[in-house]
């Protein structure tokens, strides 16, 4: 499987880490405001912690990354093709 050569998210510009995945860029707004908004006002510097201390939002939170990631590889594979 090739790679994109830029570490430039595809969708907005911005550099393309996990946190910003996960958090911030705007493709992913949707998954995010279904799953965690309305119920929690998180973002990374409190997601272990709020993961560690309840197991409801600790599979939230995974479910949410696990939903975010596979959409985004299989953007990212439909795009090689």
């Amino acid at each position: 499987m090739r790679r994109r050569p830029s570490a430039e998210c595809p969708y907005c510009g911005e550099e393309d880490t996990a946190e910003h995945t996960v958090f911030m860029c705007h493709r992913w707004d949707g998954i995010r405001q279904r799953h965690l908004i309305n119920a929690h006002k998180f973002n990374a510097n409190q997601l272990v912690a709020a993961m560690l201390e309840c197991r409801d939002t600790w599979e939230e939170f995974a479910h949410v990354i696990r939903t975010i990631v596979s959409q985004k590889l299989a953007e990212e594979r439909a795009l090689e093709n």
